[in-house]
């Protein structure tokens, strides 16, 4: 069953109250009056009457065809009848990608720095620390808000042409972080990519998400890139969507949707109508602190979006409801259909693109919803998938097949006390109502990392392969014998 809300009615206006004097004349027939007109007041105005058919009153404006019932509590939403999985200790992977880190290095990274100089090694983290000291002098640390604040600020002392004559950064990158670690070995890294998306006209136009370094663009096939959003309120990019019957408007949701210590909240979701040449903020009152995870552009109707959010490692200067939200503007306004206060929000989302009223969402600590009418109303999904009660039940990847969208695939980040801790994959070939667990070649893929290294895609024409990607399997003690064994899983 699904459950339903009911739709509230129309407040309707209520009469102004008028002022009255009391008349000084002593008349019998005046105070008789009077009295009848209090007593009449302290009764109370009737109900308005149902207007006959046919009458001359104007009745309460209709609710909009276009939007939806008050939000679908995550922590209340109905669930699917049917066997929960059962973990088979025979089919759990038993080879692990990656190396955990210890939990006392993990400490000292969260923490900030105690001085300007402070850090670990010669590595990323000392090169963090000393960014953020120098930033948040004389303060011991960086205020939440601060940055989305200051942008907002400066747009708002100067107009678009004076801000043009100023003087501009000349561009000396990217180039690669020096001193870095992979495992125990130093390596020359890039930044964190969080999204790619690809112009469907011309396959060498790409735009890139980066964690901590704004949306970059590419027009010969990654050759060159040029940034695009260093004048926004957040550079940390957590998902990006193009408008299937316009590539050139782009969606940028900004916040990095994972818990790190240095994934960063978002300012709202950034979008541009020419290419990113120009974006506006949109969405900063229900997704500013938050991290977006992801947009769908509905296939027909260019003006419905979903977003999908949750929360980041680094707490943002608000915490509002997360979850799966909807806009019918594009993007002027939200409104939520499936969100929570105290649960991490929604890790995942896709859309059925034959059929765009059908979504599938991955929260962390429950499990895959999903709405057959366009987020109107939502039920967990239950015959095959694991059961939140009984197995700690972390991120959730999700993609769906574009060849055949009966076929959807999650990958769920599971904790099983002595047994297992990393991802595994599920299946359905009949749109949700049943999942079977899929073997990824005996590969934990995303290690113990899978809060943050989890990624999960669909072949375009295949629906039966998948590519999975997660941390870095690597040999070598040295720099002589060091080599990465496996990133990507295909099956």
């Amino acid at each position: 069953m699904y459950r339903t809300s009911g739709r509230p009615s129309p407040t309707p206006p209520q009469p102004q109250q008028k002022s009255q004097r009391r008349s000084p004349r002593t008349t019998g027939w005046i105070t008789a009056l009077l009295l009848l007109l209090i007593l009449s007041a302290c009764r109370g105005s009737p109900p308005p009457a149902r207007p006959a058919t046919g009458g001359n009153v104007t009745s309460p404006p209709a609710r909009q065809a276009s939007q939806h019932p008050p939000a679908t509590d995550a922590a209340q939403a109905a669930w699917t009848e049917g066997p929960f999985w059962t973990p088979d200790p025979t089919l759990l992977p038993t080879e692990e990608a990656g190396e955990r880190e210890g939990d006392d290095e993990l400490a000292l990274l969260a923490r900030p720095p105690m001085n300007e100089l402070e850090g670990i090694g010669d590595g990323p983290r000392k090169r963090v620390n000393f960014f953020i000291a120098q930033r948040a002098y004389p303060l011991d640390t960086l205020p939440a808000g601060g940055y989305a604040a200051a942008v907002m600020e400066t747009q708002a002392m100067q107009s678009l042409q004076a801000a043009a004559a100023l003087p501009r950064w000349e561009s000396i990158g990217p180039a690669p972080m020096r001193n870095s670690q992979i495992g125990q070995q130093e390596i020359d890294v890039s930044g964190r990519v969080i999204s790619l998306a690809i112009d469907p006209r011309n396959g060498n136009v790409v735009y890139l998400g980066a964690a901590q370094g704004g949306v970059w663009k590419t027009t010969n096939g990654g050759q060159s890139w040029t940034p695009l959003t260093d004048d926004q309120p957040s550079l940390a990019i957590g998902a990006l969507a193009l408008d299937p019957q316009n590539p050139d408007i782009i969606y940028a949701g900004t916040g990095e949707p994972s818990t790190g210590g240095d994934n960063y909240y978002g300012a709202g979701i950034l979008k541009s109508t020419d290419g990113g040449q120009s974006w506006s903020l949109l969405g900063a009152d229900v997704f500013r602190g938050m991290g977006v995870s992801r947009i769908e552009v509905h296939p027909q109707n260019a003006n419905i979006v979903y977003a999908a959010s949750t929360l980041s490692g680094v707490n943002g200067p608000a915490t509002p409801p997360r979850g799966v939200f909807m806009s019918s503007d594009g993007g002027q306004s939200w409104q939520g259909l499936l969100t929570c206060s105290e649960c991490p929000g929604a890790s995942d989302l896709v859309l059925d693109p034959a059929n765009p009223a059908v979504l599938y969402a991955g929260l962390p600590g429950l499990g895959v919803a999903r709405s057959v009418d366009g987020g109107a109303n939502w039920q967990f999904l239950s015959n095959g998938l694991p059961d939140p009660q009984q197995i700690n039940v972390g991120r959730i990847i999700m993609d769906i097949s574009r060849s055949n969208p009966n076929v959807v695939y999650a990958s769920y980040h599971l904790i099983i006390p002595g047994q297992y801790n990393g991802a595994i994959v599920f299946r359905t070939t009949d749109g949700g109502q049943s999942w079977s667990q899929v073997p990824t070649d005996n590969y934990n893929f995303c290690g113990q990392q899978c809060w943050y290294s989890h990624e999960l895609t669909v072949d375009p024409t295949n629906p039966n392969k998948i590519y999975l990607g997660g941390a870095a399997d690597y040999t070598g003690d040295s720099p002589e014998n060091f080599s990465i064994r496996r990133v990507v899983v295909g099956t």
